[in-house]
């Protein structure tokens, strides 16, 4: 059964398909990238500028970081799959450095997923014990678990780059040189092993947390509302902002869950089944057309963060259009500079 699948896979990913698959999706790939890289820079000045002295900054921080890093790899990934379908010629075939690349994007993205789940349950906990949050929920803890993490992903991706070597030789399909992956010195088991318990059951886990904290902040979203005004001496304001911060995470929790349910289902379907194994060099060009679906809405996630901030935060949207006001006035004296000395 399992390889009755993944042979009726491959006879559907013809050449002319898979070509057509990595020209479209490259492109798009490549324009929510482009998009993300300067939204995400927005996102970590602002929360810098807002202050980080509280949790939820820094979690929101961190999480535009990883976004940030995140689209630089789309960025990196899009134009390889370009030059792989002929749409530019970057003169070097980097065809094998997709899935190097492959490894540190998985490290991020769980990341990623990690300072989500992070977010989701303070604000759980916030609904649960509103008098208690700020001793447990603290700055330092809050850091200390987000640092945590970020050094079991570097781990990862140090004992991946120590072990593989990069080379050049002459690719088969021109004269152009090619950069040839050598992952001989990797024990394919352990690594195998580390990346399913380092990444994939951490991914899993902190998304089937996201999706219940979700459905938990949506249902008390309303009650909590209700408690709220039902408080003697709670201002409107109080609550209006207690409201928004709530609303915020549930929609920031949405676009992840929207966002990564390809991701959990490619997961899935190379974990029951085994012969779709994408480290195995035959079936290269099927696990890259299958990646390229993955890429362009976890990519779109990190794109759609920014209007969820500027729609739910009244801060956030007041210091974004005073950093644009800024960038775009000190634009016009540079160019009347640049007009005044030519």
């Amino acid at each position: 059964m399992e390889n009755a699948t993944s042979s009726w896979l491959e006879s559907v990913l013809s050449a002319s398909v898979r070509h057509t698959i990595f020209s479209v999706n490259s492109s798009v790939l490549l324009v929510l990238s482009l998009a993300g890289l300067p939204s995400n820079i927005l996102n970590m000045a602002i929360f810098r500028k807002l202050g980080l002295d509280s949790s939820i900054n820094i979690s929101f921080f961190s999480l535009s970081a990883a976004d940030f890093f995140c689209a630089c790899i789309y960025a990196v990934l899009a134009l390889i799959m370009m030059d792989m379908s002929g749409l530019i010629d970057i003169g070097v075939d980097l065809a094998d450095i997709q899935f190097l690349l492959a490894t540190v994007f998985v490290c991020i993205s769980t990341f990623g997923s990690w300072v989500t789940t992070l977010i989701s349950m303070e604000r759980c906990y916030c609904v649960v014990a509103p008098v208690s949050v700020k001793q447990v929920c603290t700055r330092k803890s809050t850091i200390g678990l987000i640092v945590g993490m970020l050094l079991v992903q570097v781990a990862i991706i140090a004992t991946n780059l120590y072990a593989v070597r990069i080379y050049m030789d002459r690719s088969p399909e021109g004269d152009r040189p090619r950069a040839v992956l050598d992952n001989a010195g990797t024990n394919g088991r352990l690594f195998v092993t580390l990346l399913f318990w380092g990444t994939s059951v951490p991914t899993l886990v902190c998304f089937g947390v996201i999706v219940l904290s979700t459905v938990f902040l949506a249902i008390a979203l309303r009650q909590r509302s209700t408690w709220l005004q039902s408080l003697p001496g709670q201002r409107t304001g109080t609550i209006a902002v207690n409201r928004k911060l709530i609303m915020t995470v549930v929609a920031i929790s949405v676009i992840y869950i929207a966002c990564f349910v390809p991701s959990v289902a490619v997961g899935v379907l190379y974990f029951f089944i085994p012969a779709l194994n994408p480290f195995q060099s035959e079936k290269r060009d099927l696990a890259l057309a299958i990646g390229s679906f993955v890429r362009i809405s976890q990519a779109l996630s990190g794109v759609l963060n920014i209007f969820v901030y500027v729609r739910m935060n009244t801060r956030f949207r007041d210091c974004l259009k005073t950093l644009l006001c800024t960038l775009c006035a000190q634009l016009r004296v540079r160019v009347y500079q640049d007009e005044r000395t030519s």
